[in-house]
């Protein structure tokens, strides 16, 4: 199995779990952590027992879901090892963290030894398969009145012709591998079990600089670049050329030349009457 990709249970996660990686999530964290922090905020009333962060990477989600709810214990989950090592070097009090394919259900909650009363996940549904039916398997998952968060991509634009190629060739490789880059309006108008009640849907802005947007998409091409559909599709002229232009953009600190839409939903988990 390749450092560009991982293969696992039917899933595939295409963005690499290299050192490139990591630092990838850092600049990404950097980006979208102050709205992710008022979407918890927002809907977390009262610190909860136990929170996972699902496809927790290297801690940043895990580290602001523990900082913003405040609960007894967060515990961040996910398949890579390189990752959970990076999270675990800098782990806070009361951060514990778990190896554990997250499409694969029901979830490994026996490692953990409670059932959660708050599930996060950012960035995730986007590689996963069938991911209405992962998600409302995480929220069986849930104690009564538990709140299961969810963000992610409803829709980008741009006006810089090497981010709309970018978008193009990424949103082309995951399609390929059963995956949907804008998942977010499939998510939006999904109808959920009769147990979840949907108390937030929406979307939010958020604008990075120009550079900080080059610097996400030319490190995540470095990951995927060698990816078999990108292979197969794209001459190798062609991806260097495009991470030229990408790394040509990384110092370029204006906004408004590129607007992800991000998706909020907040499902909370009720009891049904017999």
């Amino acid at each position: 199995m390749s450092d560009e990709q991982t293969e696992q249970s039917g899933s595939i996660y295409s963005f690499g779990e290299t050192n490139l990686a990591a630092e990838r999530l850092r600049v990404l964290s950097e980006v979208f952590d102050p709205i992710s922090e008022a979407f918890i905020s927002e809907s977390v009333r009262s610190p909860p027992q136990l929170a996972l962060d699902l496809g927790c990477g290297p801690g940043f989600t895990t580290r602001l879901l523990s900082r913003i709810a405040r609960p007894e214990r967060t515990v961040g989950v996910d398949r890579s090892e390189a990752f959970l090592n990076r999270a675990r070097a800098s782990s806070a009090a009361r951060e514990e963290y778990v190896a554990a394919d997250v499409a694969v259900l029901p979830l490994q909650t026996m490692a953990i030894g409670a059932k959660p009363d708050l599930i996060y996940a950012r960035f995730l549904a986007s590689h996963l398969p069938e991911p209405e039916q992962v998600i409302s398997g995480w929220a069986k998952e849930l104690e009564a009145g538990g709140l299961l968060l969810i963000e992610e991509v409803d829709s980008i634009s741009t006006e810089v012709a090497a981010f709309d190629e970018y978008l193009k060739i990424a949103s082309e490789m995951l399609a390929y591998h059963g995956n949907e880059l804008f998942i977010g309006p499939r998510l939006a108008t999904t109808r959920w079990k009769d147990n979840l009640r949907v108390e937030v849907n929406r979307t939010s802005e958020v604008c990075p600089s120009t550079g900080q947007a080059a610097r996400m998409f030319s490190m995540n091409l470095a990951n995927w670049r060698h990816d078999p559909h990108v292979e197969a599709t794209y001459t190798k002229d062609k991806v260097e050329v495009l991470t030229n232009e990408l790394d040509g953009l990384s110092g370029f600190e204006e906004t408004g030349r590129i607007i992800w839409r991000l998706r909020q939903i907040s499902l909370r988990r009720h009891c049904v009457a017999i």
